[in-house]
């Protein structure tokens, strides 16, 4: 769980939103990103749909997490938890799939980005 500031227990630290995109920006599948918020991305991919994706550092993101994060950003289809010891609920990937919402820890997602549409929406890893 991070430590120090208690703004990075829900926001990502500066140094894991320049990895996510960094990584992100030179992934295979991505043609485009754009940052649109301070946690808000808009992710173009070559030949599949686009990903508005909501970036955190909630430690384990729950189901009221994902009620909050659709509150204050309504078109978001993609939460993603950066840090790699974070994680989420099973509850909270049951939610977000039933309103249409992909949730992913970050090797879900940069495998996922190969996927499109409900394959995409479905993922996971075969841990």
């Amino acid at each position: 769980m991070p430590e120090g500031n208690p703004k990075y227990e829900k926001l990502p630290r500066p140094e894991s939103i320049n990895f996510f995109e960094d990584s992100i920006s030179r992934h295979k599948e991505v043609s485009k990103l754009l940052k649109i918020g301070e946690c808000y991305y808009e992710i173009q991919r070559k030949s599949k749909s686009t990903i508005y994706l909501f970036l955190t550092n909630i430690y384990i993101v729950g189901e009221a997490d994902i009620i909050e994060i659709q509150g204050k950003s309504p078109g978001v289809n993609c939460i993603l938890t950066i840090s790699l010891w974070n994680s989420y609920s099973n509850d909270a990937k049951l939610l977000s799939r039933s309103i249409g919402v992909a949730l992913f820890k970050y090797q879900e997602f940069y495998r996922a980005l190969f996927k499109n549409d409900d394959e995409f929406l479905f993922y996971k890893d075969l841990e």
